[in-house]
C-alpha cells in the first residue's frame, strides 16, 4: 500500500491549497486500513491499471448501532410479497458474466446514463482485484438484481447495485430495499461496518435519513455529528472560499482535539 497527493485548486491570498489524497491498494490485506481511513475506490479512468482509492467524505454504518427504522419497515412490507432470495457469491466462483453485463448495462442506460457508466466501465469495475463478491437476487428463477460488494474481516462495502427497473414503474422501492438488505447481510456476517459510498450533495442525504448508526468521514476521523454533515452537504453546490478549518472559527479547539 502506498499513498500520494495530487495538487488541485489553490487560493494563495488565503494560503489555502488543495490536494487530493490517493491510496494504491497492492493487496486485499490493505483494505482494512484503506477503508477505515476514509478511502473509496476510484474507477473514473479506465486506463489506470493499478487499484486506486481516493479519500473523501464517505458514509458508513456502525452495525452495532443499526436497527430498522419505520422507513425500513415500510420498504420491507412493500417487497416482502415478492419472495426475493439472495446468494452471496465469491467473485472467483461467479460464472454468469455475460448475463450480468447485459443486465447491468440495461440498468445503467436507464438509471445512470451511458456517458457515466458505459459497458467498458462496468467491466473495468469488475476487474478490480479488491472486488470480492457479487450478491445475486432472484424472484423464483428470474434475476432481479445484483450488488457488487467488497468484503473484508471487519466490513462490507456496498459498491454498485443494478436491478430490474420495471419495479420502479410499479412504485416498488427495490433500490432502497437492496441497500437495506445488504446492511442486514453484513450484520448477519458479524461485520462491524458497512460502507455506503460518498456523502456529497443532497442526493446522498437519504443514507443518513433512512438508516440508524450512520457516521461520515470528516477528513481526519469518523463522526456521528449528522448536523455538521448536513451543513457540509448544504454547502456542496458552491465552491467554498476557504477550507473547513479556516471557516470553522474554533481553530484552537480543533487543533487541541488532535493533540
Amino acid at each position: 500500500m502506498k499513498f500520494f497527493l495530487s495538487e488541485y485548486r489553490h487560493d494563495y491570498s488565503s494560503y489555502t491549497f488543495g490536494y487530493t489524497i490517493y491510496a494504491i491498494c497492492e493487496s486485499r490485506s490493505d483494505l482494512e486500513f484503506i477503508y477505515s481511513n476514509g478511502f473509496l475506490p476510484y474507477t473514473g479512468n479506465l486506463e489506470i491499471r493499478a487499484d486506486i482509492f481516493y479519500k473523501s467524505r464517505g458514509i458508513r454504518i456502525v452495525l452495532d448501532h443499526f436497527s430498522d427504522t419505520s422507513e425500513n419497515r415500510r420498504v420491507q412490507r412493500k417487497i416482502a410479497s415478492f419472495n426475493i432470495k439472495e446468494s452471496v457469491i465469491p467473485i472467483e466462483s461467479f460464472d454468469q458474466w455475460d448475463e450480468f453485463f447485459d443486465f447491468a448495462k440495461k440498468y445503467s442506460n436507464v438509471r445512470i446514463g451511458d456517458h457515466k457508466m458505459p459497458l467498458e466501465r462496468i467491466k473495468y469495475i469488475c476487474s478490480r482485484k479488491y472486488l470480492t463478491h457479487i450478491i445475486q437476487f432472484n424472484q423464483d428463477d428470474k434475476v432481479i438484481g445484483y450488488i457488487l460488494v467488497v468484503i473484508s474481516d471487519s466490513f462490507m462495502h456496498f459498491w454498485f447495485s443494478f436491478y430490474d427497473t420495471t419495479f420502479l414503474e410499479q412504485n416498488i422501492p427495490l433500490g432502497k430495499w437492496l441497500m437495506w438488505k445488504c446492511i442486514h447481510i453484513a450484520k448477519a456476517m458479524d461485520k462491524s461496518y458497512i460502507y455506503l459510498g460518498n456523502g456529497y450533495q443532497k442526493s446522498s442525504l437519504y443514507k443518513t435519513r433512512d438508516f440508524k448508526g450512520v457516521e461520515y468521514y470528516n477528513g481526519n476521523s469518523w463522526s456521528s455529528d449528522l448536523e455538521k454533515f448536513q451543513l457540509l452537504v448544504s454547502q456542496d453546490e458552491a465552491l467554498r472560499p476557504l477550507d473547513d478549518f479556516k471557516l470553522n472559527g474554533d481553530w484552537n479547539q480543533q487543533i487541541e482535539s488532535l493533540l
